[in-house]
């Protein structure tokens, strides 16, 4: 409702208030009661619908009043805009409309004013410069794709119904995930990641994974070494090591600096750690075998291809991945 139409609407209480001041005794009391009833409704109902959502970026206010950046078919693409009603505001019934919302290269510095999106299932804001973004009050969220910005963190402990999260091209340094298991695609590649997390309890569900090009990310705590050790489709750096806990203190650091070479390899390949017993594992999640105190393997009789060597030592796994020729 606009200012145009609460002048009206004030106009017509006036009105309703001089015929009522005009009319017999006897019917006075109940017109005035009828009349305070509707003032009181028609208030609440202005102040209802009049509330602003405070948007103090003016590139994201901008998209959203004035270009298709709501997706109301499902089908990826903008065909509204989120101002309704044409007021150029952004009130807090239409941000609670919006399912689909595509906020991608609009030079967009701050989301700020998105927690009022709370039905919100799909956010797209690609190629914009958000550092930081409140999505506590986004409960509703499956999709949420924000790559390529300057991303340096995201909490989403309260997003548990993500199905995909893409935060690939960014500046992270960590990332949990532990609290959404439901995710089947994650793309956190190209950023700074010194610590993920994906041991969610239910990482079989995990089908999409890319975390390449992380240099700094030596261990990933996952549900289970062995599976995650199997997924060929799941692509780490070789610098990196699958952990059931990757937690400082508790995995031996040591193992954090397991590297084995040459790889590829064809006869033989070295183990530079301490460790008490090594495992290789073919790509289906099977031991072919196991050895105790030794730095130098033979595998020889290996068929060529994709292999995960894993060494355990007083109660910690790492796992990496090696190539036969």
């Amino acid at each position: 409702m606009t200012k145009t139409r609460l002048f009206i609407t004030i106009n017509s209480v006036v009105f309703v208030l001089l015929f009522c001041s005009n009319i017999l005794t006897s019917h006075k009391i109940v017109c005035m009661k009828k009349l305070y009833i509707t003032i009181v409704f028609l208030l609440g109902f202005y102040f209802s619908q009049a509330q602003i959502v405070d948007i103090p970026d003016v590139n994201f206010k901008d998209a959203l009043v004035n270009f298709n950046v709501v997706d109301t078919t499902g089908n990826g693409l903008g065909d509204s805009t989120a101002d309704t009603n044409g007021d150029s505001e952004i009130q807090v019934s239409e941000a609670e409309a919006v399912i689909n919302l595509i906020i991608s290269y609009y030079e967009v510095v701050s989301l700020e004013g998105i927690q009022s999106f709370t039905n919100l299932e799909v956010l797209k804001s690609r190629g914009n410069f958000v550092k930081t973004i409140d999505l506590s009050q986004n409960s509703n969220l499956t999709w949420l794709h924000l790559s390529t910005n300057p991303l340096v963190s995201i909490d989403v402990t309260n997003n548990t119904n993500l199905e995909r999260l893409w935060v690939y091209n960014n500046d992270l340094s960590t990332l949990d995930i532990s609290q959404n298991p439901n995710l089947f695609s994650l793309r956190c590649y190209t950023n700074n990641l010194t610590s993920l997390n994906i041991a969610n309890g239910n990482n079989e569900i995990l089908s999409n994974f890319l975390a390449f090009e992380n240099p700094d990310l030596t261990c990933i705590q996952v549900d289970d070494i062995d599976f995650a050790s199997s997924q060929i489709d799941w692509q780490i750096d070789d610098s990196s090591s699958y952990s059931e806990n990757c937690e400082l203190g508790i995995v031996d650091e040591t193992l954090l600096q397991f590297t084995i070479y040459p790889n590829p390899a064809k006869e033989f390949i070295n183990i530079n750690s301490n460790f008490n017993s090594v495992k290789i594992i073919n790509v289906y999640g099977q031991t072919v075998n196991e050895i105790s105190e030794t730095d130098k393997i033979d595998i020889s009789s290996l068929v060529s291809g994709l292999y995960f060597i894993q060494i355990s030592s007083e109660g910690n796994r790492i796992t990496k991945k090696f190539i036969k020729n």
